[in-house]
């Protein structure tokens, strides 16, 4: 434990931006996004039943963040979000290794999140990235809290999912760069991520549409998926995206 704690505190010193999302809004907002994502309604088939989440609890011996436990029970049998790129345990690998609650693994297991298991309780916990360095592991802090990364990964999950293995959009292209005009055309769209270098852009057509792009990425390309086909063929055209 000595040697997490070490690492936490070190990467909480490093600072963050704290976005702070009321406890009882948790569900809301994870419905809201995952609505506009999917285009539909969110059920109680989406979730896990809560009693499978208690089983977890009991086996871990501890209560979940109530964010994460109320990922689980809002989306947690979405694969879209579960698994689509980064992967989500299920509850029955979720573990606490030396002081942190890890419950999400990098798509290539380069590196886990986690949360300090003294910090469980709280309604914003820090989420913590630990990596295998050259030096050994380190961690670093999040630039939000865990419902606000929640949130933005699930766009990211979204933006990186296959449509014929996890239900990914149907339609999708690229183009390099913003130009003056799609700048223009986005500032009609609502910005829903600005995290980090990571930026997503929605707007409802005929379904659902985002636009997202990655700050410091060698090529500098913007993404468009559409579930519409006319929407993306509207948009491709008029900016030059190139189906993928």
């Amino acid at each position: 434990e000595e040697k997490w704690s070490t690492l936490t505190r070190a990467a909480s010193q490093k600072g963050r931006h704290v976005a702070i999302i009321v406890r009882n809004k948790v569900e809301l907002m994870l419905k809201d996004v995952a609505g506009k994502i999917l285009g539909r309604e969110i059920t109680k088939e989406d979730g896990i039943d809560i009693l499978r989440i208690e089983e977890a609890e009991t086996r871990l011996g501890v209560r979940l963040p109530h964010a994460l436990r109320e990922f689980y029970h809002t989306v947690g049998n979405i694969e879209l979000f579960g698994s689509s790129h980064n992967r989500f345990a299920p509850l029955d690998e979720i573990y606490i290794e030396e002081a942190l609650l890890f419950f999400l693994e990098e798509n290539q297991s380069v590196c886990m999140w986690g949360v300090d298991v003294d910090e469980l309780a709280y309604d914003n916990p820090a989420v913590y990235m630990v990596a295998e360095t050259e030096e050994g592991e380190d961690a670093w802090t999040e630039n939000s809290p865990l419902p606000e990364f929640l949130r933005m990964m699930m766009y990211f999950q979204a933006c990186m999912g296959d449509v014929e293995d996890n239900g990914g959009y149907d339609y999708g292209g690229d183009r390099e760069g913003l130009s003056e005009e799609l700048i223009n055309f986005l500032s009609t769209w609502e910005k829903c991520v600005d995290y980090s270098n990571f930026t997503v852009y929605f707007k409802w057509g005929n379904g659902s549409q985002l636009i997202w792009y990655m700050t410091g990425d060698e090529d500098e390309s913007v993404y468009l998926i559409c579930q519409d086909e006319d929407d993306y063929t509207a948009i491709a055209d008029e900016f030059g995206f190139e189906e993928f």
